[in-house]
């Protein structure tokens, strides 16, 4: 989440190089979204490939470049729930705990608690590792503020309390 807004002015007037950079200055938030819905590594950067076409075929949409990021992700989060739908392959967060899902980089479940909520998990990751701002975390997630700010808090909570107890557990792999 490191394009500049005249790199995205220049993407929206059709140059290929800065494609090139929105490309890889979103992948990472983006394929942690995309994982966050599906637990599989093998679609992630299919549907990221698939939400970027869908981007660029609405880009004249885009009314402002500030809106673009907000775009984008919205996008990725959409493709990814519509992918699910139609594979069935969103996977629940009780499947997680049963078929133990595995991803060649450490993901958010191997550095947090196993009782944390799979949504306290994506709030805690868009706000902390990619530093996204309340109302466009929000709006990705669907969230009220005032939800998402209040299950975050319960989250770091739950997070504070394993640690002082020195029952620090992640899931097993």
């Amino acid at each position: 989440m490191s394009v500049k807004k005249d790199v995205i002015i220049s993407f929206l007037d059709g140059d290929n190089a800065a494609f090139q950079q929105i490309y890889y200055g979103y992948k990472k938030v983006a394929c942690f979204i995309i994982f966050s819905y599906l637990n599989n590594p093998n679609d992630v950067e299919d549907i990221y490939h698939d939400a970027l076409v869908k981007v660029m075929e609405n880009k004249n949409t885009i009314t402002s470049p500030q809106k673009f990021e907000s775009f984008l992700l919205t996008t990725v989060k959409h493709e990814a729930i519509n992918y699910g739908q139609r594979t069935n392959r969103i996977i629940l967060e009780e499947e997680i705990e049963e078929k133990k899902i595995t991803y060649d980089e450490p993901t958010i479940d191997d550095l947090l608690p196993y009782n944390i909520a799979v949504e306290e998990k994506r709030i805690i990751s868009l706000r902390i590792v990619f530093d996204m701002p309340w109302k466009e975390l929000c709006q990705l997630i669907d969230m009220p503020i005032s939800t998402a700010k209040s299950k975050y808090r319960i989250a770091l909570d739950k997070i504070k309390k394993e640690i002082k107890n020195g029952q620090f557990k992640k899931a097993d792999n």
